[in-house]
């Protein structure tokens, strides 16, 4: 299943680099993941490491404490670890991929206040998108003891959009999205604020350093108002046309 869930998000991430429309909206695990399990070519070895690694993981026992009504809700929040980083533009939430969360590190330009408003351990969501460059998704949970999955980064490490797949800290839901990411030396996912809509203790974080230039409603937006400017313009000359 796993194998079979990597080469689906592959896919999606493909059709993303291409320019193609997502396949998100229309997914099914039943037809896109678990049908598969028996068409995929044999893992390579480093593929073989990483699903050990993930299925170790996902097999743990995971019992979040229960709340005032004895329910088993979500994990307890994330402990936040700020760091001042010179050469970074706005901030970011820095946490490894293929490990269960719990202290994750929030990077910040010198010029970003330092975050105040949350406790020990702080609720943080961020928006997992359904396409690649448009606002269109749900707003997910980061609880300790989440898996967040992604792809092998290769030598492209730089920020842009990623498809990945969160997996509760119940171990009972994997949700497939896109997110602003690129990566660390260090093999972090670096997650800026804006572009993931991140929401920190109900707060939403936003960098005083401009987001990523012209996501595709912005042009969209341009090119209406483009159009909606030359047709006022057309009427206008049409009926100031003398006789």
């Amino acid at each position: 299943l796993l194998r079979a869930l990597y080469a689906y998000m592959a896919g999606v991430q493909a059709d993303a680099d291409a320019g193609l429309p997502s396949r998100l909206p229309r997914y099914d695990f039943a037809r896109d993941v678990v049908r598969r399990t028996t068409e995929l070519a044999p893992a390579t070895p480093e593929e073989e490491r990483l699903f050990e690694v993930l299925a170790f993981l996902l097999a743990r026992p995971s019992a979040p404490e229960p709340d005032a009504n004895g329910a088993f809700g979500p994990g307890p929040g994330l402990a936040i670890r700020q760091r001042e980083v010179a050469d970074m533009s706005g901030q970011a939430l820095a946490p490894f991929p293929h490990e269960p969360l719990d202290a994750v590190r929030w990077l910040r330009n010198p010029d970003q206040p330092e975050l105040t408003l949350f406790d020990d351990r702080t609720l943080v969501t961020l928006r997992l998108g359904t396409h690649a460059e448009i606002h269109e998704g749900i707003r997910v949970a980061l609880n300790q003891d989440t898996l967040l999955l992604t792809l092998p980064p290769g030598a492209d490490r730089a920020p842009r959009w990623r498809v990945v797949t969160l997996v509760n800290a119940m171990r009972s839901d994997f949700v497939t999205g896109f997110l602003y990411a690129g990566f660390d030396n260090a093999g972090r996912l670096i997650l800026p604020a804006d572009e993931n809509a991140i929401d920190v203790g109900g707060l939403r974080v936003e960098s005083t350093k401009p987001p990523v230039a012209l996501r595709a409603e912005t042009r969209q937006v341009v090119m209406y108002a483009l159009i909606a400017l030359l047709f006022a313009v057309g009427l206008t000359m049409h009926y100031r046309r003398p006789a």
